[in-house]
């Protein structure tokens, strides 16, 4: 199973997307470049339990964190 993310920017930018289990554990990393405008990213999560984790999204201008519940 795959969890997509629609990241909106209004410029390209370099970000790194973590998954981080209950623990503070990185359990999946991604680095990508945006693109201005809407960018749809595909996570592969199949190999994670099912439970709740956290979506870490950073570059160098900050940090952004949102819940993701895998059943």
């Amino acid at each position: 199973n795959d969890a997509s993310v629609l990241i909106d920017t209004r410029q390209s930018l370099k970000l790194i997307l973590d998954v981080v289990d209950i623990q503070g554990r990185i359990v999946g990393s991604q680095e990508l470049v945006t693109q201005p405008g809407s960018n749809r990213v595909e996570l592969g999560v199949q190999y994670l339990s099912a439970g709740i984790y956290s979506l870490v999204v950073r570059n160098e201008k900050g940090i952004m964190t949102r819940k993701l519940i895998k059943h």
